[in-house]
């Protein structure tokens, strides 16, 4: 009897993430921002992310959570003597085989981040409105701040960063909404 319940509470499982909106692993580089969400800023990467995209932490690993693969674009400015708002703007994007997984990988964000703004007198803000789940992070000092926004949609998880001496949640956030939107569109 116990078998039965466990095999039935897995194919549950399984038939709810099935019927899940899901973004397929083919809309990977379509997940980040694009030039065009970005017009006065210019592109210096974009790609699959690789191990040295990785950060120290819970989302290191690469086959974290069953993930099927991530994209990251980075951007800077296009006329260098900008020096308000943004100076570096990191897109990124990763796939998971459910949501569940997706889930665990938002948490690992936030573990990751936690630990950042520990060390670094940071602070993680509240409810911010992006994607099915979001969180909020600043931290850095002196002409070097930083904010970060993660959140998941579907089976996916996504963040935005953004760095510079002159730096907001606002920014962050105006830029986590376009790619929002994006990741949203994917989503069948």
């Amino acid at each position: 009897m116990r078998r039965v319940v466990i095999i039935l509470a897995a194919l549950a499982a399984i038939s709810c993430d099935a019927s899940e909106p899901r973004i397929a692993a083919d809309q990977l580089p379509n997940l980040v921002l694009q030039p065009a969400d970005l017009p006065t800023f210019s592109q210096f990467g974009s790609g699959a992310q690789v191990t040295a995209d990785a950060h120290a932490g819970p989302r290191k690993d690469p086959a974290r959570f069953g993930r099927l693969g991530g994209w990251i674009a980075r951007y800077r400015p296009a006329d260098a003597s900008v020096r308000n708002g943004p100076l570096v703007v990191e897109s990124r994007a990763d796939l998971f085989p459910s949501t569940s997984a997706a889930k665990q990988d938002l948490d690992a964000y936030s573990s990751e981040y936690e630990t950042t703004i520990a060390r670094s007198s940071g602070k993680k803000f509240g409810d911010v409105a992006v994607g099915d789940e979001a969180r909020a992070f600043t931290f850095g000092g002196g002409a070097d701040f930083f904010y970060v926004i993660a959140w998941r949609t579907a089976n996916s998880t996504a963040s935005v960063l953004v760095e510079g001496s002159a730096v907001s949640l606002d920014d962050a956030l105006a830029l986590a909404r376009k790619q929002s939107a994006r990741l949203s569109a994917g989503t069948r």
